[in-house]
């Protein structure tokens, strides 16, 4: 009876030694290898968003192309070359639209005439060619400039619109009127004003 007496009294000395000790060392590692894990994985997760937020940004970057040109050859009318500084491509009802910046564009007659424009921005459809300056626009045709602040160039009418704050300087005089036409078969120019009860000014030098 003593024996069996101490033989159980030597399990529960050992069963209470072993969960103060040994179970809650255990239990201690696993609650740190859950805390480490968790840390891990919101390292992971933080990770992800700042490389997903890199590729969206690269992305934006990529939609802007600096130095851009076109350069088209127009069967009725010329050659046409358009450049820009920096330029954002976008779709737009299935057409490829360019915005635009610190533009340059030639245009040239079968003739080799060439009309220089200028502008500070530009809307260009890569589809049909029309553009649609504006900004500081300055039109060069040998000594004659043009100045005002929008330009259609409408390769469908073949048609060359200038609007807004209009100013012809010749060698001859100036001209201030609301709207200048310049038709790119016949190269004829017209001046004509918004309201036809307005005179279109001329000053001669």
């Amino acid at each position: 009876l003593l024996q069996i007496s101490l033989f159980f009294i030597m399990l529960f000395i050992g069963y209470i030694f072993y969960n103060n000790y040994f179970a809650d060392k255990k239990t201690q590692e696993s609650s740190i290898v859950n805390s480490q894990t968790k840390k891990n994985i919101d390292s992971l997760k933080k990770n992800e968003i700042i490389i997903k937020d890199k590729n969206e940004n690269e992305e934006i970057k990529n939609n802007v192309i600096k130095n851009l040109k076109y350069k088209l050859n127009i069967a009725e009318s010329g050659t046409y070359e358009i450049r820009a500084n920096s330029s954002e491509i976008n779709l737009k009802n299935g057409e490829e639209i360019v915005l635009m910046k610190g533009v340059i564009a030639i245009f040239s007659d079968k003739k080799s005439n060439k009309l220089l424009i200028n502008s500070d921005n530009a809307v260009f459809n890569s589809v049909n060619y029309n553009t649609l300056f504006s900004g500081n626009i300055k039109i060069q045709n040998k000594e004659d400039i043009i100045t005002s602040n929008k330009l259609e160039f409408d390769f469908i009418k073949n048609i060359i619109l200038v609007y807004e704050n209009v100013k012809y300087i010749g060698l001859k005089g100036k001209i201030i009127v609301d709207n200048i036409k310049i038709d790119l078969i016949t190269r004829n120019v017209e001046f004509f004003m918004n309201n036809d009860n307005d005179n279109v000014k001329i000053l001669s030098y």
